[in-house]
Order: C-alpha cells, then sequence, then structure tokens
C-alpha cells in the first residue's frame, strides 16, 4: 500500500471510530467490559479490542510513553501513539490513562487552564481541551487534545471523542 494510501485509510478508519464515540469519559467502551484493574494497562489493553485489531490492520503499533500533562510525568500512568512505525508518521492516534487522586488532579487542570486549555464540566466530568483554533485535529464536535478528569482517575486522547474509546478501570 502506498504512502499516501495508508495515511488516507488511517485517516477513515480514525473518522468511522470516532465518529460512533460519545464523550462522555464514564460511558463504558461499547465492544468490552473495562480491563482488569489488577494488572496494570497496555497499549494493547487500553482501547477496545476492535480498535487495536483495526489499527494493527493498517500496519500500525503502538509506542509506549509517560503519561504526561505538560513536562509532568504521572506516575503509574500510560500514553500510548499508534501509527505506522515505518511511516512518515503523519498520522497517528494518542490514548492515555492514569490514576490520580482528587489534589493532583486539581492542580494538573490549573496548569492547563493557566496553559489556555479550555475547560468543560459535564456529568461528573472535567474535560481540558486545548484550543481548536491551534489544534493539529480535531473531532467532528471541534474538540482537539483533550484531558478528561474523573474520581481516582484521567484519561487523554488526541480528540475528546478518542477517549471513548480508552477501557481502562474507571
Amino acid at each position: 500500500m502506498t504512502r499516501r494510501a495508508l495515511v488516507l485509510a488511517g485517516g477513515a478508519l480514525a473518522l468511522l471510530v470516532l465518529a460512533g464515540c460519545g464523550a462522555a469519559v464514564e460511558t463504558p467502551a461499547e465492544d468490552g467490559a473495562a480491563a482488569d484493574p489488577d494488572e496494570a494497562p497496555t497499549c494493547e489493553t487500553l482501547i477496545t479490542p476492535s480498535l487495536v485489531e483495526d489499527l494493527e490492520g493498517l500496519g500500525w503499533s503502538a509506542k509506549e510513553e509517560p503519561f504526561m500533562v505538560g513536562a509532568a510525568e504521572v506516575d503509574g500512568g500510560i500514553q500510548c501513539k499508534w501509527g505506522d512505525a515505518e511511516g512518515a508518521g503523519e498520522t497517528l492516534q494518542i490514548y492515555g490513562w492514569a490514576p490520580v487522586d482528587a489534589d493532583a488532579a486539581a492542580e494538573y487542570q490549573d496548569q492547563l487552564e493557566t496553559e489556555g486549555w479550555i475547560r468543560e464540566e459535564e456529568d461528573g466530568s472535567v474535560f481540558l481541551t486545548e484550543d481548536p483554533n491551534t489544534a493539529f485535529q480535531v473531532d467532528d464536535e471541534g474538540y482537539g487534545y483533550t484531558y478528561g478528569f474523573a474520581e481516582g482517575w484521567m484519561a487523554v486522547s488526541d480528540t475528546k471523542s478518542g477517549l471513548a474509546v480508552i477501557r481502562w478501570p474507571r
């Protein structure tokens, strides 16, 4: 498959996956129960099994990294960048999850707001999204890179709708 075709296929997959995802962080992923809370998350268990299968079907793989908020690493977290490791990296998807206590969550939220991120509260969750005018990509609702916070944990994705495929225990 040519690089251009792969990029287009990846973009189409992302749109299909994200089009069916709701934005509420506490809504469990549709194609699988939450992962086992006694096991550490991996890039292959963090998101829904069908999405892993679709991404791998494109020839994509995941690069595991620490969960970051700006320059701060969040202990116990994981962030996964899915993309074509041998391609140009023009298209990729990011998913992450980390446990966080209320005090640390408040600090991260304050940090992001100070940096100009847009805060929204919805159904008991807090979302902080980058300014859509400067976002690299946005979902159908206009949200780019977004952090979601709920009691005891936080998640991140390259779009707000991408948070819905994160299946780690919440």
